[in-house]
């Protein structure tokens, strides 16, 4: 008999073993705390208690966070688990994500956050939260596990009438290492006491702002007063007002941040956490999925920057 697990896994030939593979984490860390370094980290409205990476001699952070455009992430675990979180293709006009994972998850079945295609290889596990399109059903995961990474599933709407307009939709949730990660997906309702109560504590929310599709900007700040996450990320907004996303009539990310004192710009799409450097308050986390460019050449770095 075919398990409940093996349906929402699509199998293939396993990978070496993620011990072998821990230079590919080290690296990834070393280059996310570099750009950090260098960076100096703008603030608007600088929040107390300065978050920096950990200083020398300290613990490898156990999580890297990366920001790979609309509403897809990658999330980089200390033993070398890589998440990826609603690949889109190329129709929503953003450079495609680039990622080598172990573990690809899929809030619902648009073209925007399900192309999985080109991750398809030996020993990647693909997770679908909602089968069926356009207007899917939510498909429970259960609790599952990949290295250090616990992995579960929530169901939820894409619009206020109960997915009668556009589906259903899946709320991802991973722990790891006493982390707990939310990603609405395209969530478009508000969170009712029972979905509110099953999320328990959050401490990074990564939620859509940008409305047409989703809940907006006033929807998105409702949400995060209700779940009062350690970070917010927003996401699923329009960058670039001028060019970006040309497909999707959705608003920047300023409406959602009008009004808030607790908002760091992160220059570049990532940054590492562990448990114990949390910000004690919530804080709203706006990264840039775009590398940034290096210092010109000549440049001088200052001291303590490097």
């Amino acid at each position: 008999m075919i398990s409940l697990f093996e349906t929402f896994r699509e199998r293939a030939p396993m990978r070496p073993p993620l011990h072998r593979r821990p230079r590919l984490f080290l690296l990834a860390v070393a280059c996310t705390l570099g750009l950090a370094a260098w960076s100096g980290g703008r603030l608007r409205a600088a929040p107390q208690g300065d978050h920096q990476p950990p200083p020398s001699g300290s613990p490898t952070p156990l999580l890297i966070i990366k920001w790979l455009g609309h509403a897809c992430f990658l999330v980089q675990c200390g033993d070398g688990t890589n998440i990826l979180i609603d690949p889109f293709d190329e129709r929503l006009g953003l450079p495609l994500p680039d990622a080598d994972p172990d573990v690809v998850l899929v809030t619902h079945p648009h073209y925007d956050h399900s192309n999985v295609a080109p991750f398809t290889s030996e020993g990647v596990s693909i997770y679908h939260g909602v089968e069926g399109a356009p207007r899917g059903r939510f498909r429970p995961l259960g609790l599952v596990r990949h290295g250090v990474a616990r992995i579960s599933n929530l169901r939820s709407f894409h619009d206020e009438s109960k997915g009668s307009r556009r589906g259903e939709n899946s709320i991802f949730i991973i722990e790891v290492g006493g982390i707990r990660l939310v990603h609405c997906g395209d969530i478009g309702q508000q969170l009712d006491a029972e979905q509110v109560a099953k999320l328990g504590r959050v401490d990074v929310l990564m939620i859509p702002v940008g409305g047409t599709y989703t809940v907006d900007a006033g929807g998105a700040r409702s949400i995060v007063a209700t779940l009062k996450p350690r970070i917010t990320i927003p996401m699923h907004y329009k960058v670039d007002p001028a060019k970006d996303l040309p497909a999707i009539p959705i608003a920047p990310v300023d409406g959602f941040l009008e009004g808030l004192d607790r908002v760091r710009h992160v220059q570049g799409p990532s940054f590492a956490i562990t448990s114990s450097r949390l910000p004690d308050q919530p804080e709203v986390w706006v990264l840039d999925y775009r590398e940034p460019e290096p210092p010109p050449p000549g440049l001088k770095v200052p001291e303590g920057q490097k």
